[in-house]
């Protein structure tokens, strides 16, 4: 009788292991479109790079670097300076750059920086790979002086309303392109629970399901539907990956001890979510 409860129990275990384990789905994975002649000219640009041009296309700073100096301080009014557009962009082959030095732009000087930083990248520099810039328009083009601001994230939330979400992204999305600025460093992905968490604010909340349809949401207003075809689209980044909004001491980027469990059920379905809805980047968190 012990030997026979021993095996049912034995059995029990087996069956229940078995029934945690994954199964591929019937149905495969989706692959992105690709054009044959684009893959070819990735190929060709590849075969020629050495380590540092690779390195150095994999390399983000951000614009102060580029800006003019004097006495070590950026100079206002704000400009760019040659010799530091040539030792980054073409010498060291930087490629890509980020935000603003200080306050925002007015479009015409966004226009002007990125134009002039295009021209070295494509024009200087052996490759001739353009820069991808990016910017955290969060909420609106906020880096734009003349762009339109709208609520944060957890106040886009409280509308409950991913029609309007996906709306003001597309708006955030053509005043960001209108800079010649074609990368967003948004939505924010992150779930908040923790009330100590200071950039609580900039996500959806607390609540899984609904940040996953809002991340879905402004996710498709800020690419469209086909994203290489609309001049008046941005790429979208989610941030940030994974389990950032649950720091233990609560203090930003600071250590997060979260159990795959919950970051499962909880912190990576609005990741799912955006991806699932085609976003084309992801930033990895910084804690």
């Amino acid at each position: 009788m012990r030997n026979a409860l021993v095996l049912v129990v034995l059995l029990m275990i087996t069956c229940f292991q078995w029934s945690c384990r994954s199964t591929p789905s019937a149905e495969p994975a989706p692959s992105a479109s690709l054009d044959p002649a684009v893959e070819a000219r990735i190929d060709e640009l590849m075969a020629g790079m050495s380590l540092a041009d690779k390195v150095g296309e994999m390399t983000q700073v951000t614009i102060d670097v580029l800006l003019a100096r004097e006495g070590g301080k950026v100079i206002e009014p704000q400009r760019l300076d040659p010799d530091s557009l040539q030792a980054v962009l073409v010498d060291k082959r930087v490629g890509s750059v980020l935000n603003v030095y200080g306050h925002a732009y007015p479009v015409d000087q966004w226009r002007e920086f990125v134009r002039t930083m295009q021209e070295y990248a494509t024009e200087k520099k052996a490759s001739g790979i353009p820069i991808l810039y990016g910017i955290d328009s969060n909420h609106g083009a906020n880096y734009s002086s003349e762009g339109t601001l709208f609520p944060q994230q957890i106040g886009l939330a409280a509308t409950w309303n991913p029609g309007l979400v996906e709306d003001l992204g597309a708006m955030a999305a053509y005043e960001t392109r209108a800079s010649f600025i074609p990368w967003t460093f948004s939505p924010v992905a992150d779930i908040g629970r923790d009330p100590r968490w200071p950039r609580l604010w900039e996500g959806f909340g607390e609540d899984v399901h609904l940040s996953s349809v809002l991340s879905a949401a402004m996710t498709r207003g800020y690419q469209g539907e086909q994203l290489s075809d609309d001049p008046q689209r941005v790429l979208a980044c989610l941030k940030h990956y994974l389990g950032y909004g649950l720091p233990f001491s609560g203090r930003d980027r600071t250590q997060a001890f979260i159990p795959e469990r919950q970051l499962r059920e909880y912190f990576l379905p609005p990741f799912q979510a955006a991806v699932d809805a085609g976003a084309m980047s992801v930033m990895v968190c910084s804690g």
